[in-house]
Order: C-alpha cells, then structure tokens, then sequence
C-alpha cells in the first residue's frame, strides 16, 4: 500500500499543510487547502512543496490534499513550462464559479451583488479596492489604478466582480503559486496531470 514511501509522503504533507505554518489555508467552507497571501522573501519553500506534490503524481502516491479544481486547471496554464522564466505562469482566467470552489460565502455575496436591483453606491459603498488580513495586519489593495477613488455602481459591478475574483485567485497569490508550479513541473510533465 506505499509502505515507507506513502508514510513519509503524508507525515510531510501535514506538517507542510499545518495552518502554523502559513504557506497554506484550509478554508473551512469549502474544505479546501488554498495558498496564503503573505509575502516573504523567498519563496524557495512553495517551490519546494511544488516538487513533493510532482513527485508523489510521479510515483502514483495519493496524499490527503484537497486543492480545488481551479488549482488544477491553474497547473495547467500554460501546460508546459516556458522557456522564458520570466513568462507568466498559472494565471488562469477565474470566474465566479471557480471562486464558489474556494471561498463559497464571498461568492454567494458577489453573485447577490451581480443581481442586485437597488442603489450600490449608497447601499453597498463600495469601491475598486480590497482588504486582505495578512500575518495580523490588514492591508489594502486597489483592484485597478485609482482604485480607492472609483465607487461600484450598476454598470461597472461586473469588472469589479471580475477584478476582485481575478485579485483573489491569481494576483494576491502569484510569486507563491508561479514557485509551486516551476517546482511541480521540474519533477512531473502536465500531460501525467491530464
């Protein structure tokens, strides 16, 4: 059944997975794993969590993991490794459905938002701009240039939902993403995780 291999396999993991030790959080709602937003200076560690989940595909290991699907799809994007380092890399295009998979509250409250018939400026007083908890402190973000300064209303909501999506799920998360995905590829050719 995998004998020492497997055990090792899984005793990483979830040490690796440990929400103390911040690379990664499990989102109670969707009873997933997904990558944490901190920054730090060296993302050597995702590259290297990268590497071990290739090398379990590799040799056929299942390990209790649960990324979403999107996670996946992101993998994939581009499906094989560009000779340019500096090409991007896992930026998959993000909608409300692959949000729904990670974050299903805040995706109920963007699709109630889509749907809404009253007043958004007034009722909701909203802006292009996000805030994000971050090792304790709460930072914010603008979701395009001026973003702090341009209110949501009825006829932009859809490129904010867009945008917000697209923040949570691709920008906020890319260095850490882009050094898992270069540490995946290393090991394990897309078409084993096709």
């Amino acid at each position: 059944m995998g004998g020492l291999t497997k055990e090792w396999f899984l005793l990483l993991v979830r040490q690796i997975f440990h929400t103390d030790y911040g690379m990664f959080s499990f989102m109670k709602d969707s009873r997933c794993h997904w990558f944490s937003s901190w920054k730090c200076d060296n993302y050597s560690e995702f590259q290297m969590v990268g590497t071990l989940m290739g090398l379990a595909v590799y040799n056929s290991i299942a390990l209790d993991i649960h990324f979403p699907l999107y996670c996946y799809r992101k993998l994939l994007t581009p499906p094989t490794v560009p000779s340019d380092p500096n090409a991007f890399v896992g930026m998959a295009t993000a909608t409300l459905d692959d949000l729904q998979q990670v974050m299903p509250d805040l995706a109920h409250g963007l699709s109630e938002l889509l749907s809404y018939e009253g007043n958004i400026e007034e009722d909701f007083y909203l802006n292009f701009q996000v805030f994000q908890e971050e090792m304790g402190v709460v930072k914010s973000y603008n979701l395009k240039p001026g973003g702090d300064k341009i209110p949501v209303n009825k006829q932009n909501r859809k490129e904010y939902v867009q945008l917000y999506i697209d923040f949570l799920l691709n920008k906020s998360i890319y260095k850490q993403f882009a050094a898992f995905y270069h540490g995946f590829h290393s090991v394990c050719a897309s078409d084993a995780l096709m």
